[in-house]
């Protein structure tokens, strides 16, 4: 039960940024001016991928700390691909 907790945890990181990108953009306006997808690579992703990232180095399990740590860099990745693809 308590094993593949940084896979578990990966997954609902991921799960939860792909739900950002299909929720409207004025989802959150009632509560905050920022944007969903803001919200989950600011804020929630990089939390979920820090304790998948401990939890995967605990079990020695590389890929699922490779992927946490992926996980945690989502905001400037998602910027940096978001410049190359769409430029300035």
């Amino acid at each position: 039960m308590k094993e593949n907790i940084g896979k578990k945890l990966f997954i609902l990181g991921f799960s939860i940024f792909i739900l950002s990108l299909i929720l409207p953009e004025k989802f959150l306006t009632g509560f905050t001016n920022i944007k969903p997808i803001g919200l989950s690579s600011l804020f929630i992703c990089p939390l979920i991928g820090l304790v998948g990232l401990i939890f995967a180095i605990k079990e020695g399990k590389t890929l699922w700390g490779i992927l946490n740590l992926i996980l945690i860099l989502l905001f400037p990745l998602s910027m940096s691909l978001g410049y190359l693809l769409l430029g300035a």
